[in-house]
């Protein structure tokens, strides 16, 4: 699973496993860690632990080998292959009540418990108690998912299986429309959508989370209503202040100045990653941004050419 070129790498974490007899579960690696902030577009900061190169490298293959074939929820649309904040958005289109509701804490607040179980469920069960431990170990930092490790999400979303099975459950029978996206909760409907959140909040307090009140969000018919910032009052699509700011950071790199976002610069890559965003919901405009760039843009270099 963790890839034959990882088997040294591996070995020498089992062996430390081995030795730790006295180490609080899931702080095996927590000297392999960095923390570091990040500033929130909204204000604040957002802390970030992240691997070391060596350890990031093995979680990636642990999660394609490991964790990515493990059952999901179908309400499950953040981090998972063939899905989006596109496809995540899409299921709400058109309905007169959209809620957003965000799980406070989500990584930090996901144990090393919770954590083991869901390793328990890789490759059909069939791992030994101690190879899900070591897994658990190598996915978790002081005792908890860490917010910059690579499978933190894929690990996240098998631990909310059931959550997601009881709340999906719930919402159709009150024809309401239910996803998640990460930490992300959304509901819709022609009816009372926002009627299932007590529920919600039961539910996940018996898994250890709680709502975070601060973000919960109503959007009514007659306003513009988002999905994961997405518009879904008609269709799929990015809000149009989004829009004339990737037009308007497009021609500043045309003409050579700074692409900026929020008033922040920008490069090449970040740029890219913005119109790729908008080719989820409208290909022939991205297709026309990044023409513009190729013929216009001094140095322009496509990720995929």
């Amino acid at each position: 699973m963790s890839d034959l070129r990882e088997m040294d790498h591996l070995r020498a974490i089992a062996w430390a496993g081995r030795g730790a007899t006295n180490l609080q579960a899931g702080c095996l690696l927590d000297s392999r860690y960095r923390t570091y902030e990040l500033p929130k577009r909204s204000g604040g900061v957002r802390i970030i632990t992240a691997p070391d190169p060596r350890l990031k490298r093995l979680q990636r293959r642990l999660l394609v080998g490991a964790f990515e074939a493990v059952p999901l929820h179908d309400a499950v649309h953040g981090f998972r292959s063939g899905r989006s904040i596109a496809t995540n958005a899409a299921r709400h289109v058109g309905q007169r009540l959209v809620v957003n509701v965000d799980i406070a804490g989500f990584f930090p607040n996901t144990k090393f418990q919770q954590v083991l179980s869901a390793c328990k469920r890789v490759d059909g069960g069939r791992l030994s108690p101690y190879a899900a431990r070591l897994l658990a170990e190598i996915c978790c930092y002081a005792g908890a998912l860490p917010t910059g490790a690579p499978t933190s999400p894929a690990v996240a979303n098998i631990v909310l299986r059931p959550a997601d099975t009881a709340i999906a459950n719930a919402a159709a029978t009150h024809g309401i429309s239910y996803t998640r996206y990460a930490d992300d909760l959304t509901f819709s409907g022609e009816g009372d959508a926002k009627r299932i959140i007590p529920f919600v909040r039961r539910v996940l307090a018996q898994a250890g989370y709680r709502l975070d009140q601060r973000k919960t969000q109503l959007y009514r018919r007659g306003r513009q209503q988002l999905v994961t910032n997405l518009v879904v009052n008609e269709r799929v699509n990015l809000r149009r202040s989004d829009r004339r700011r990737l037009r308007a950071a497009v021609h500043h790199r045309c003409v050579g100045r700074p692409a900026e976002w929020h008033g922040r610069a920008m490069d090449d890559h970040a740029l890219e990653g913005r119109i790729a965003l908008l080719a989820m919901v409208d290909r022939k405009e991205a297709d026309l941004l990044l023409a513009r760039l190729r013929s216009q843009a001094s140095g322009w270099r496509s990720r995929d050419a």
